[in-house]
């Protein structure tokens, strides 16, 4: 085939490309119309959160091989020290059914050499400053992972010049993971709260798939004792 036939052909096949990308985006914005990706708050909660990622598509939507930390968004951004950065992330779409989420996701890790992997997400500022002592912080979601391993929640509350941080193994029962956070046993300020985020640990980090098909933060009074 000459030469010039086969530019016109691969023209051709990235026009489609192109056109094929377009429709999945239409089909997937119709998708996402008729779904309702607000979190159902417990009744005993004044206040509950789904971050960006799990609600709608994002601009910068994943990487691959780049060096920590890499920011999907204001509210999310993933944290490692793997000097090869042997490793990708994406935002993923949930099969209809499978999540109370629109949206999951992906992190996909090969050799990996460095000593911690992470994701961590900011809490909106009016939530985090209006904390208090009377508070229980509780972590939702859905996991799943290729190879299992140790997955941790820590909650970092900056309180003027301090750091207020709590770490839980979260719990597992088949997919869903959960972590509560007592802040009556925090030694914090709470009239200086400045803001407040949420890390996700991940163990056993070499030639894995983690899948974070959702995560949902609630705030509700703790009883008196």
């Amino acid at each position: 085939m000459p030469l010039s036939s086969v530019r016109q052909k691969r023209a051709d096949v990235r026009a489609f490309r192109r056109a094929l990308d377009h429709y999945l985006e239409q089909a997937d914005d119709r998708l996402l119309n008729g779904l309702d990706h607000r979190p159902q708050a417990p009744a005993t909660s004044d206040w509950i959160w789904r971050p960006q990622i799990f609600r709608s598509r994002l601009e910068r939507r994943g990487f691959a091989g780049v060096a920590g930390p890499w920011r999907f968004d204001d509210e999310v951004a993933l944290f490692h020290d793997c000097p090869d950065a042997m490793l990708g992330a994406r935002q993923v779409f949930n099969a209809p059914g499978s999540s109370q989420a629109l949206f999951g996701l992906r992190i996909e890790t090969f050799q990996f050499a460095g000593s911690y992997l992470s994701l961590s997400f900011a809490l909106p500022q009016e939530a985090a400053t209006s904390m208090s002592h009377r508070h229980l912080v509780v972590i939702g979601g859905k996991y799943d992972a290729l190879r299992p391993g140790g997955l941790y929640a820590r909650l970092n509350i900056r309180n003027g010049p301090n750091l207020a941080q709590l770490t839980q193994p979260m719990t597992r029962t088949g997919a869903i993971i959960a972590a509560t956070f007592d802040l009556g046993q925090t030694p914090m300020n709470e009239k200086r709260i400045e803001k407040a985020w949420v890390d996700i640990l991940f163990e056993n980090a070499s030639f894995n798939q983690y899948d974070l098909g959702d995560l949902t933060i609630h705030r509700r009074p703790r009883a008196d004792i």
